[in-house]
């Protein structure tokens, strides 16, 4: 094959296999009744109770305080000599179900209260490097926490869902070994001192959910449409060629 069909040819089959034919939506919650905003069953769409779902919120203000089985939770920034507050959340049971190397993930939680009533939240993600158990966690024994990433940023008016971008921590559990991934924590450096509902909030529409998108690669059966479709160009422009090369001179 000409140098410049092999060029053709693998720039094809690269861009096919590397553009999504189809998305699926994993929509992932605490056990119970679904929160809102979770669609319909659908082809594209999966709704799924889950079962290791854990979140618990630290205080340096009660460093030896569990909070994790309280139905809200609160992250506050760094003070002198106060330490601050965090959320950890720990999905591992998400892996189990969802093992490709890159997805998209928003961590949807209910916000309820603020430093103001439309703050600008400044809210980022860092991996929890260490094990930890929703109802025991404390500020004292919390593990330490990996490189923040941004997570959301924007003022946001209150008693609304807000989406947290997780999609950095999501994609470094996944290509961690399983004995590694212990969740991540949301970590607030605005000042704002957002305050969410957590898992066990009473309330169903106040609960958090997990949304994942895994791009899902074009069936080879499109690549191989590429190969034909190549083929048959490579006739023609060989024929081209032929006909160029025979083409009569008149004396």
């Amino acid at each position: 094959m000409h140098h410049r069909h092999c060029v053709i040819l693998a720039f094809i089959v690269s861009t096919a296999l590397a553009c999504p034919a189809a998305i699926v939506n994993w929509f992932f919650y605490p056990p119970g009744t679904p929160p809102s905003g979770l669609p319909a069953l659908a082809d594209d769409s999966t709704n799924i109770a889950l079962d290791g779902w854990a979140d618990a919120q630290v205080d340096s203000n009660a460093p030896a305080f569990p909070f994790g089985l309280d139905e809200a939770g609160h992250a506050e920034p760094q003070h002198i000599g106060r330490g601050e507050a965090c959320l950890l959340f720990n999905l591992s049971n998400v892996y189990a179900v969802v093992s490709d190397s890159y997805v998209n993930a928003t961590l949807h939680l209910y916000l309820f209260g603020a430093a103001d009533t439309m703050p600008l939240l400044t809210v980022s993600v860092a991996r929890s490097l260490g094990p930890w158990a929703q109802d025991s966690v404390t500020w004292d024994t919390k593990p330490g926490d990996g490189p923040s990433s941004y997570g959301f940023t924007g003022v946001q008016d209150l008693n609304t869902n807000i989406a947290i971008d997780v999609t950095a921590v999501m994609n470094a559990e996944l290509g961690d070994l399983p004995a590694n991934r212990h969740g991540f924590m949301l970590l607030d450096s605005s000042g704002a001192s957002p305050c969410f509902f957590s898992s066990e909030s009473p309330v169903a529409e106040y609960r958090p959910y997990l949304h994942v998108v895994v791009p899902e690669p074009v069936p080879l059966s499109l690549v191989s449409l590429a190969c034909v479709l190549i083929g048959v160009r490579r006739t023609a422009s060989a024929k081209n060629v032929c006909f160029r090369n025979h083409t009569m001179v008149t004396p």
